[in-house]
């Protein structure tokens, strides 16, 4: 596996026989995912390849020189991708030929030739494998000194999927709720120092008793608050919790921007609660804005095309 985290290569993904084959190898470039109804369908029906648009394509070699059909045209194949692709078909029951198809992008690339005053550089399309990923992530990304969102991801193609799992998908936040958690330590007596400890908890709730453990079946006995976050132990999350009494913490919880539904039950010190992407990441900013709420910037401009004049926040 390489650092996708997906298999080196999963080839091929299509098959054409003789006649559809060398129909494919005629045509204009064929998108391998999007809606019917696209925009850009007009420039890839004339050939023109779209930035970031995934293509099929016939994998050829000439010599030591490797090529994407793509439709009719031919673009150099990146030397890292038909490496991938040689290696994978070298391995026992891997087989491509004649009629398999790939997924590729097309980029352009710049390339340097010589140097000094003589050397110069031209920009270049090569295809790269273009697997589509059998799961897909979300990332945001803020500046907390302003509250600007400078990055958002919500997916890994638009056109495969328009969900946006950056504002949308709802998980539960695991661990990573008990910065939260502590913050409401601290307003609440406790300091970095004081002594909690790491040892088996039951807890009786309406269900029943609760016994909560540490990701690893092992207790580390009295210790800091500063040592039980830095381990990240979830008895002494749940001994915080039990100890505030959980509406404290749901009301400290939503100091930090949380709107996400909450439900009453001592669980929430190994985060239970749903959250989103985006409300979570505001919500961790208030900690290097030392303290201070961190509420989302989205646009800071709007501007007319064709005015000079713009509305700024």
């Amino acid at each position: 596996r390489d650092v996708t985290g997906v298999q080196t290569c999963a080839l091929p993904i299509s098959h054409l026989d003789d006649a559809k084959l060398q129909a494919f190898l005629d045509a204009p470039p064929t998108p391998y995912v999007g809606p019917k109804q696209d925009p850009l369908m007009a420039q890839q029906a004339a050939g023109v390849i779209v930035p970031n648009k995934i293509y099929l394509a016939a994998f050829e070699r000439a010599g030591k020189k490797s090529y994407a059909r793509v439709g009719a045209l031919r673009v150099t194949m990146s030397e890292y991708d038909a490496a991938r692709i040689i290696r994978w078909t070298e391995r026992r029951g891997n087989s491509m030929g004649p009629g398999d198809l790939i997924p590729v992008r097309v980029a352009k690339i710049d390339v340097k030739h010589g140097s000094g005053k003589k050397g110069y550089s031209e920009t270049v399309e090569e295809a790269q494998l273009a697997q589509r990923p059998e799961v897909q992530s979300a990332l945001v990304a803020v500046d907390p000194s302003n509250g600007h969102l400078t990055a958002m991801v919500g997916g890994y193609d638009y056109d495969l999927s328009q969900f946006n799992r950056a504002t949308q998908a709802r998980r539960q936040a695991g661990s990573s709720i008990k910065p939260y958690i502590y913050s409401a330590a601290l307003e609440n007596g406790y300091t970095e120092m004081s002594i909690v400890p790491d040892a088996p908890v039951s807890i009786k709730t309406a269900a029943g008793w609760w016994s909560p453990h540490n990701y690893k079946a092992t207790f580390m006995g009295p210790v800091t608050l500063r040592t039980a976050l830095q381990h990240s132990l979830n008895t002494v999350s749940v001994r915080l919790v039990a100890a505030m009494g959980v509406d404290k913490v749901i009301e400290q919880i939503r100091k930090f921007g949380i709107t996400a539904q909450i439900v009453r039950h001592p669980s929430i010190a190994l985060g239970t609660p749903e959250v989103t992407l985006m409300e979570h990441t505001y919500g961790y900013a208030t900690f290097p804005a030392m303290g201070m709420e961190v509420k989302p910037v989205l646009i800071t401009k709007i501007v007319e095309i064709g005015r000079a004049s713009c509305r700024e926040r």
